[in-house]
């Protein structure tokens, strides 16, 4: 699980790199989207299936603030 946060952490810092220095929304919008995929993907390993909490509310409220 560790290389594949790793791996997924290594893409997101080449997204923000292509955003920032292209200027190009699609980049941005695509690093949004799979830094929200990325978190999903570490909430269900850590927690499985569990219900919806505040701290999820917390996560979608400082995403959308990014």
């Amino acid at each position: 699980m560790g290389a594949a946060i790793g791996a997924a952490v290594l893409l997101m810092g080449f997204g923000i790199h292509q955003a920032r220095y292209t200027q190009r929304a699609g980049w941005v919008y695509g690093v949004a989207a799979f830094g929200g995929l990325l978190g999903l993907y570490v909430r269900r390993v850590w927690l499985g299936l569990a219900p919806v909490q505040v701290w999820d509310t917390v996560a979608l409220i400082g995403a959308a603030y990014a």
